[in-house]
């Protein structure tokens, strides 16, 4: 039984991935190196194995007739964007651009400071759109992507609208996938199409872009088969030389604020993280909890550490607040950072050596892994210290989380606690629709089906025999109008 489950998912893929190998991206990228080489230099440092192998993965299949899917999964601070940014500059040489999807303004703003510092004086045209940008720039910088005068368009959900139209789409670049809808990410493979090429308009609903995915989440490697069926992955499982180890403790507020005098006159930074912007009475009489926010939070915290540069930071401040806040992080001019899980992404301050984390058993385990993440971005030792009220009678999940560091191990961990959400479809989280196989348990299984599957689809057996009639019955009956969705990743 488990092994018909498994098999109907995995034929549905191998099915997919057959499909889009015999569709054309239009393109063959060369190995050009005018733009690859002295960006390596600039970078400053080498890249690790993993990198290395993620990049030659990546140019390998940009370098094929078929497009590129491919996901890339690298723990928090394993260098993932600098290997997305060789795989745009490689688009580049080849005279194709490059689109850079990221769910939020402060990630998409951090990947266009990332671009200046690590591009420096090389010939690249690049630009960022976010929901904030004023309407006569907007203007300006469509107009220039139309034409192609822009190279790179790196952006939150702003890229998706309508009237963002491109000259010659030739990668797609989606940072934590995770955190988009999947209608969301097939409308942006399709600007692609839109754009083609206007002198062979017969191949334009045949022009598919080269995909890449980010995620900082690690998934297990049964889970990976499962839902990333039809995408390559490369996986950067080793982190960069001279990165500080973080400390995950189970502590009481007392004891934080111990830790959090100790960075200051240090002169190092803080991030203190609330589950809430403001309290919520209705929450906490569901929950029998008092869960705190962050704006009461700011407001105690000031007189509690007087005379400290302090700053608050939530997803409903207005854009150019948030970015001010950025700038004076980055500046030092802000000591300890108040704020709520919005800064999970796109932080990357290499001062801060402590994060607090607030009521912790509000959160995921893969979003306080995302949160620890933020500390331990230099060379100096950081924590990362879960307040709760009795740290002798934390959940179970708050107690792994402290034991584990590594972020593939925690992510089995997470699939065990809460399943693996809808793999087909756009449901992404919850309890699977397998009511036999397990995806922990039968990962031999899975490999199994796997081949099966692939037998199926390379031609030794055929869905129209009269032998396979069913099969193909109950696989349509089953996926029906999800089977398109399977495609976006």
């Amino acid at each position: 039984l488990a092994f018909d489950e498994f098999f109907f998912l995995e034929l549905a893929l191998a099915l997919n991935r057959r499909n889009r190998e015999a569709t054309s991206k239009g393109f063959v990228s060369l190995p050009q190196k005018n733009l690859l080489t002295p960006f390596k230099h600039l970078l400053g440092y080498e890249f690790t194995r993993a990198q290395t192998r993620a990049i030659n993965e990546i140019f390998r299949d940009m370098a094929s007739s078929r497009p590129m899917n491919r996901l890339v999964q690298g723990d928090v601070g394993s260098g993932k964007t600098v290997v997305a940014l060789s795989a745009a500059l490689l688009a580049l040489e080849n005279g194709r651009q490059a689109a850079f999807l990221a769910p939020t303004e402060i990630l998409a703003e951090q990947h266009f400071i990332t671009m200046g510092k690590f591009f420096g004086d090389l010939p690249i045209r690049f630009e960022l759109l976010t929901g904030s940008v004023k309407p006569p720039e907007r203007a300006k910088i469509l107009s220039k992507v139309a034409k192609g005068h822009i190279q790179i368009l790196v952006g939150t959900h702003a890229i998706l609208e309508e009237d963002v139209k491109f000259h010659q789409l030739g990668l797609v670049i989606i940072d934590e996938q995770h955190r988009f809808g999947v209608e969301q990410r097939a409308k942006l493979l399709q600007k692609a199409t839109q754009a083609g090429n206007q002198k062979t308009p017969y191949l334009m609903d045949r022009l598919h872009p080269d995909v890449l995915i980010l995620t900082a989440t690690p998934i297990p490697r049964t889970l990976s088969m499962t839902i990333y069926g039809d995408l390559d992955i490369s996986i950067i499982d080793e982190l960069p030389k001279g990165r500080a180890p973080i400390t995950t403790i189970i502590g009481t507020e007392e004891e934080t604020k111990n830790l959090i005098r100790k960075a200051v006159h240090e002169k190092h930074q803080v991030y203190l993280v609330f589950p809430l912007i403001d309290e919520s009475e209705s929450l906490s009489k569901r929950s029998g909890k008092n869960f705190r926010a962050a704006k009461a939070e700011f407001d105690r915290l000031k007189r509690e550490f007087p005379g400290t540069r302090m700053a608050l930071l939530h997803g409903q401040m207005p854009s150019v607040e948030k970015r001010k806040i950025m700038d004076g992080l980055r500046s030092h001019q802000i000591d300890i950072l108040v704020a709520t899980p919005v800064i999970e992404v796109g932080i990357d301050i290499p001062n801060a050596t402590l994060i607090a984390i607030f009521s912790p058993d509000r959160f995921g385990l893969a979003q306080l892994h995302q949160l620890r993440g933020r500390v331990g971005r230099g060379k100096c030792p950081s924590i990362c210290s879960l307040v709760v009220e009795e740290p002798e009678k934390a959940q179970e999940r708050i107690q792994i989380f402290s034991n584990i560091q590594d972020g593939f191990k925690l992510a089995e961990e997470d699939l065990r606690l809460r399943g693996p959400g809808e793999l087909l479809g756009e449901a992404q989280h919850g309890v699977p629709f397998f009511r036999v196989g397990d995806l922990l348990r039968d990962g031999m299984l899975i490999s199994q089906t796997r081949e099966a599957a692939k037998s199926l689809v390379n031609g030794r057996i055929a869905l129209t025999m009269s032998d396979f009639q069913s099969l193909n019955h109950i696989l349509q009956m089953k996926y029906g109008h999800k089977l398109k969705l399977s495609t976006v990743g």
